[in-house]
């Protein structure tokens, strides 16, 4: 079989990487129990690449029997042709059980002495699997439990003496192997294990002991496998310990310069399904576990909860039930289900939401059925759009005096459009019946009438759905993105991000659009802020916490805040074992000297589990900088180390993380401005060769309207600058898209004429640059950064300088003291604050 069909079993996210990174590459299976090779077919891998007693030939016409000698010389035949780079070898390890051997003595001694031949024939075959994928230079890795007297056969023996292979010792209790006993308490399995193998980076991996060695005291029971069926299911390899062999083949693969960087991330299949451990779980002890945090669920709520979902399903009609033989006689597959059952509530107060959705991946299909990228995309609104919506709220307009802002949830949103393809889906196990409620005289597959979760063209099919129903009701949607859109006569302007609609205008016209989205939808309007008593003074939108319930004291004027969500912060902080003890710090990062950065470059990389963790913690962080452009630099150097991070790179993300603990929070303030003041004004900046090792430089870009902040962002640029007033023009050509952007969608919303883009930069050599026509001396510019000659040219775009020390685009481009970057975010209008938005942090 194929890499990609470990992972299958492993229900694993970075045994999915891995795979990935191997481009493809062959593993082959010998006398290896039903593992992994039952996902054969469902990741379109090649048929007949599993050779198991219990699997078919590739050609289908009988089952494999490696005890044949035919057989034998086909799976030998087989490795030659095939050249797999790993062949597993797990043959039954029954017949050399110290517990059968003491058995021996009450049965019959013919039956006894054919069972042991048996039993030795079949390793003897697997060693001769092993060494020829050995002499063909590729790996093998032979597994039997370590009291299997097997490995005092010859031919074992014979492998284990040699110098180039490698025999280790590993309990599985190490990969999380774990099951039920006879009083129904789930324990660790501990079974010691021997390893044999030809690949030193596969060993290293796999050796080790037991946690309770470690430590010296019992962290964990181990149960007893004899009995119950507990040794069969104690074949089924757990996640970790398939994720540890595939780390292992690539890290040989990468010495033998068998995969490059560019394979490792473009080559290599999806697989359109995961066995996950979880379901695997579920089967086996009837239990069901939340899919967002992996903590168990009250059975009895999860019934009920699937029930509900199966009971809407059938009343909208989202599938009808047709005989399988109609999909398959099309020379068509029914996509799988998957049940996801998520805790809406708290774990004092558990709410289970149960969702059906389908799995269907584009890389998983042949070429001729996949979907074309227009046939999948749905747009979707930038972050730069919904501070717009919020600045136009909070700026005065004597045409809208009771201005307010609502948001909405759609719920069930992509079960709401007719399905646009002829798709089947397997039934779930609890919708099996006919319609009738008997069993049905055939099997049966549903026929998808509306769209469903999970397929790919969902989100499309949502949004051509929406957007046909509001133009229906004298909607215009925005050419720049789709999700934007307006309602002129009624004086709405609003937005969509994926089933959540955000809207401004006045309480009458925004209850008229409730009752226009609730006749074609379910839609829940979670909040309406306005200044009346009446309204509400808080609301989220993206998990963001908006509040307008605070006055200014200076001029008694209505001020609106926005607040990230904070639990990523608290998460962070929560690994490195922070609390209200810890110290904090003033800045995020501090500036490294050259020789640092050096020392730093000879540290070791992260092992596999940090850095996993380290990838974690950082995405969290790029997610949160989004709201807190004083996170903006600090993140985008700790992502620049994301492929294989370092202990220096930990070490600086644990910075990040003690400056949390100092600034935990950090809100945007959008003040009521009058409309004169109403301008879209960008700031540019660019730190010239800011980067160290590629010596390219940093772009930095404020966009605001008026007072109110709309977009901070710093980007490394594409090209390496030859001064600082090259890397400052590109800069600014960035922002100036990027300005550009928010007037437009400003014009489209005001229906009427806007000022020009203002922008600030404080090089008076770029800014020159770009009040002249051609590259001047400048000649290797390329002719495609010229454009913003001509917008200049034409007073489509005005530039003026400003000092270095108020250019707030400063912040994200170089590590700054404490003082300075305060006093750029103060001008942008962030305030640091105790108000906690989100569930309290835990100190």
């Amino acid at each position: 079989m194929e890499a990609e069909e470990i992972l299958a079993e492993a229900g694993s996210k970075e045994a999915a990487s891995i795979v990935a990174s191997l481009g493809a590459l062959d593993v082959l299976e010998v006398f290896s129990p039903q593992r992994v090779t039952k996902e054969l077919k469902r990741f379109g891998m090649r048929d007949g690449a599993a050779v198991d007693l219990e699997e078919m030939k590739p050609d289908g016409s009988e089952r494999w029997n490696l005890d044949r000698p035919e057989d034998q010389k086909e799976v030998l035949k087989m490795i030659q042709v095939e050249e797999p780079w790993l062949l597993t070898s797990s043959p039954p390890c029954t017949t050399f059980s110290p517990l059968r051997n003491v058995s021996n003595g009450k049965r019959d001694p013919g039956v006894v002495q054919e069972e042991e031949e048996l039993g030795k024939a079949r390793m003897r075959t697997a060693m001769k699997c092993c060494k020829q994928q050995r002499e063909q230079g590729a790996f093998y890795l032979h597994e039997h439990p370590k009291p299997s007297t097997s490995w005092k056969m010859p031919e074992v023996e014979e492998e284990v003496n040699r110098d180039d292979t490698y025999l280790v010792q590993s309990p599985m209790c190490r990969w999380g192997m774990k099951m039920e006993d006879r009083e129904g308490e789930i324990l660790h399995v501990r079974k010691e294990t021997l390893w044999l193998t030809n690949s030193r980076r596969i060993a290293e991996e796999l050796e080790g002991v037991c946690e309770n060695v470690l430590q010296g005291r019992e962290v964990h029971r181990h149960v007893h496998l004899v009995g119950g069926g507990r040794a069969k299911a104690a074949q089924v390899y757990p996640k970790e310990l398939v994720e540890a062999i595939l780390r292992g083949l690539r890290k040989e693969l990468r010495e033998r310069g068998e995969i490059s960087a560019v394979e490792e991330q473009l080559s290599g299949p999806t697989p359109d399904e995961y066995v996950e451990q979880e379901e695997l779980y579920k089967e086996e002890f009837g239990q069901f576990v939340d899919d967002v945090t992996g903590t168990e669920l009250p059975a009895h709520l999860v019934k009920a909860a699937r029930k509900e979902e199966l009971g809407w399903l059938h009343k909208e009609g989202v599938y009808v039930k047709v005989p399988r033989r109609i999909c398959e006689g099309k020379g068509m597959k029914p996509l799988q289900l998957k049940w996801l059952d998520i805790n809406k509530g708290d774990a004092t107060q558990v709410k289970v939401r149960s969702r059906l959705v389908a799995k269907e991946v584009r890389k998983a299909k042949r070429p001729e059925d996949r979907l074309r990228a227009e046939e999948t995309f749905a747009a979707t609104p930038p972050l730069e759009a919904v501070n717009l919506l919020l600045s136009l709220f909070m700026t005065e307009n004597p045409e809208e005096p009771d201005a307010k802002v609502a948001c909405w949830d759609i719920s069930r949103a992509h079960f709401m459009g007719r399905a646009e393809r002829e798709l089947y889906v397997e039934l779930p196990e609890e919708d099996q019946c006919g319609d009738d409620g008997e069993e049905s005289p055939e099997p049966m597959v549903g026929l998808l009438r509306r769209s469903m979760y999970g397929t790919q063209d969902a989100s499309k099919v949502f949004q051509g759905d929406y957007i046909g129903w509001l133009k229906e009701h004298g909607a215009e949607f925005c050419a720049l993105c789709p999700a934007i859109f307006k309602i002129a006569e009624r004086r709405l302007i609003g937005l969509v991000h994926g089933d959540d609609f955000l809207v401004k205008g006045n309480g009458a016209n925004l209850q008229w659009l409730d009752g226009v989205l609730n006749t074609r939808y379910t839609a829940r309007l979670e909040a309406m802020l306005g200044r009346g008593a009446e309204d509400d003074k808080e609301m989220f939108f993206l998990n963001r916490k908006i509040r307008f319930n605070v006055k200014l004291d200076d001029a008694a004027r209505w001020k609106l805040e926005l607040e990230a969500d904070a639990r990523h912060a608290e998460i962070v902080m929560r690994y490195f074992g922070f609390n209200e003890k810890t110290k904090g710090v003033d800045i995020p990062e501090e500036k490294m000297r050259d020789v640092e950065r050096v020392a730093e470059e000879r540290l070791p990389e992260l092992d596999a589990e940090q850095a996993v963790d380290y990838r974690s913690m950082v995405m969290r962080l790029a997610y949160l900088s989004q709201d807190r452009p004083d996170l903006g630099h600090a993140v985008k150097v700790l992502s620049s180390a994301m492929r294989s991070p370092k202990q220096g790179d930990m070490q600086r993300l644990k910075r990040v993380a003690r400056y949390l603990v100092k600034v935990p929070y950090l809100k945007k303030i959008f003040k009521q401005q009058p409309m004169r003041e109403m301008e879209v004004r960008a700031w540019s900046d660019s730190d010239w060769a800011g980067d160290p090792l590629t010596r390219k430089s940093v772009t930095g870009a404020v966009i605001k309207n008026g007072g109110h902040t709309l977009m901070v962002r710093g980007v490394t640029q594409k090209i390496v600058a030859l001064s600082s007033c090259e890397s400052e023009y590109y800069g600014m050509c960035r922002t100036a898209t990027l300005a550009e952007f928010v007037r437009n969608v400003m014009a489209f919303y005001m229906g009427e004429k806007v000022p020009v883009v203002k922008m600030l930069v404080d090089s008076s050599a770029a800014k020159a640059m770009t009040e002249r026509r051609g590259v001047g001396k400048t000649r290797h510019v390329q002719a495609r950064y010229l454009w913003l000659q001509d917008r200049v040219a034409e007073k489509a775009l005005r530039v003026e300088k400003t000092p270095g020390a108020v250019n707030d685009a400063d912040v994200v481009t170089k590590v700054l003291s404490g003082g300075v970057m305060r006093g750029h975010l103060t001008r942008m209008g962030f305030e640091a604050s105790d108000n906690k938005g989100h569930k309290a942090l835990f100190f």
